[in-house]
């Protein structure tokens, strides 16, 4: 589709009839001039998580494109040192775990 058809249909009465060009937008569309919007990826935080926790679930083919081990890792402390207080309020949460439990 061509930027300047947007929001158009070319129709026919019938099949020898000629095409009518109709705008079927009740508001015109959005430029697409615009620089596309690139998300900010992932913090540090989330990649840790994902290499401890989700990818053991992940088939061995997708594990490195899912969950592939962060470049950012902090040195020799366990996995829930590593993690950050929300993400550990998080876990908690998930697994029923009450704050005099921690």
């Amino acid at each position: 589709m061509q930027i300047h058809h947007a929001g158009k249909v070319f129709v026919r009465q019938f099949v020898d009839s000629p095409e009518v060009e109709v705008t079927i937008l009740k508001k015109p569309p959005i430029p697409m001039d615009k620089p596309p919007v690139t998300p900010p990826g992932l913090s540090a935080e989330r990649k840790q998580y994902l290499y401890d926790k989700i990818r053991r679930f992940c088939s061995p083919e997708a594990q490195d494109k899912t969950c592939p081990k962060p470049s950012e890792v902090g040195s020799g402390s366990s996995g829930h040192e590593r993690l950050s207080a929300s993400v550990r309020r998080i876990l908690f949460q998930k697994h029923n775990i009450h704050d005099s439990c921690r």
